[in-house]
């Protein structure tokens, strides 16, 4: 009964704002838009698509810009003091604590949403109630709210598994019918149009309008180790360890990871002893009593043998999505089991493979016309399998590179269709 109560009391409330808008009666930001992350600082990945997100609007005269937060004092190390023009402390919302403290904290931030004129929530992999049906609920709830009001409201570039949880399906069909959906590979396109049969868009991810930034301390510094690499005609490959392979994989102990790492590493140089290594770590958080991924590739580069060891790094950090893209935009090939480094690397016509989780990455290659470069978790890490995989592909790198260069003007104007 509360539950009907509040949700009439919600539709009541939204409908008053709108006609309040329209009369005039609110004062709304002229050229205003408000981003909703995916998450709280932490993941470049996450990063990657709100710098870029900001710096579009920016660029294309946007005047205010709100972000809302899921975690009061909590910030983008990539966006500059004077970069957001208003700060939505929502933390309340997202905490879950109680039903109460849910619905108060969103009555609370209407008044604020509502005197912008667009609405953009960064989908990224969590709409499809995956990680959390609370946080996919969450997310739409706020959405609808948004154009409920008036607000031109978008949902950008996101992927949606096989699996939608039945919750974040129906949620999606509750959704208004003025909110833009926007995915960011056919596959997921494919996937929602049959789960809500409303019209979806297809666009590219939004960090492929990320700018790399090769002149920053953290990127320069690695762009010389890497010119020394090659100048001793040394092959470059990239590594993204990542602690959910744990999950994947069934492993409890990080040490079991970290050898499984080390032991592909190392039958990959004795194919060839001239290869070069680079951990890129994209994820800086602790997350479920696991280690982060930074301190997981400390561990792997420390656990190297001597040799192997003195032709590897770690990128230094904390450092930028727009640093990682700058570093691997000089690299020969990269392994990654991070979307988001994948992103990057296609971004710059890198060769990269994918080691696959929630089938991102097939769509994502679907859309440069690129077979063959995934793996999965438990085929990859089985003794030897890496190795055949990776081989190949490395020798293929320029052929690879030329498919990516020839497709990458279209994905980036794909990418710019978010917002239009």
């Amino acid at each position: 009964m509360k539950q009907i109560i509040v949700s009439q009391s919600l539709s009541t409330y939204t409908q008053a704002l709108r006609l309040w808008r329209n009369l005039g009666l609110i004062r709304i930001q002229k050229s205003s838009a408000l981003v909703f992350p995916p998450s709280s600082p932490g993941n470049l990945g996450d990063e990657a698509l709100v710098t870029s997100t900001i710096n579009y609007l920016k660029d294309k005269e946007i005047k205010y810009i709100g972000l809302i937060s899921y975690k009061k004092g909590s910030q983008w190390r990539s966006l500059g003091s004077d970069t957001i023009d208003e700060i939505i402390e929502m933390e309340e919302y997202f905490r879950y604590s109680t039903n109460r403290s849910f619905w108060k904290a969103l009555f609370k931030a209407i008044p604020k949403i509502s005197k912008y004129e667009r609405f953009y929530c960064l989908g990224a992999d969590v709409m499809d109630g995956h990680y959390s049906d609370q946080r996919t609920f969450s997310r739409l709830k706020l959405t609808s709210v948004a154009a409920e009001i008036g607000l031109e409201s978008t949902i950008c570039g996101f992927s949606f598994n096989d699996k939608p949880t039945p919750r974040s399906v129906q949620t999606f069909r509750n959704l208004p019918s003025e909110v833009k959906l926007c995915t960011r590979d056919p596959i997921s396109q494919e996937r929602l149009i049959s789960q809500i049969n409303r019209p979806v868009k297809l666009v590219a991810d939004l960090a492929f309008l990320l700018s790399p930034t090769p002149e920053s301390e953290i990127a320069s510094q690695v762009l010389q180790w890497i010119d020394k690499q090659r100048a001793n005609n040394r092959v470059i490959i990239g590594f993204t360890p990542y602690n959910q392979l744990n999950k994947e994989l069934g492993i409890d102990k990080v040490n079991q990871l970290i050898q499984i790492y080390v032991e592909h590493i190392t039958e990959l140089y004795s194919q060839r002893d001239n290869f070069s290594f680079i951990l890129l770590p994209h994820d800086f958080r602790d997350a479920s009593n696991k280690v982060s991924d930074v301190v997981l590739a400390e561990k792997i580069l420390n656990n190297l043998p001597p040799e192997i060891k003195s032709h590897s790094i770690k990128v230094p950090t904390p450092c930028t999505a727009a640093d990682i893209k700058a570093i691997v935009g000089n690299l020969d090939f990269v392994l990654s089991g991070k979307f988001h480094v994948a992103i990057a690397c296609l971004g710059q016509a890198t060769p990269v493979a994918g080691i696959t989780y929630q089938e991102k990455f097939e769509g994502l290659f679907k859309l440069f016309e690129i077979e063959g470069v995934t793996i999965s978790p438990e085929q990859a890490l089985r003794s030897g399998n890496l190795v055949n995989f990776l081989l190949p592909l490395i020798a293929r790198r320029e052929e690879i590179y030329q498919k990516i260069q020839s497709k990458l003007p279209e994905i980036k104007q794909l990418a710019q269709t978010n917002f239009g």
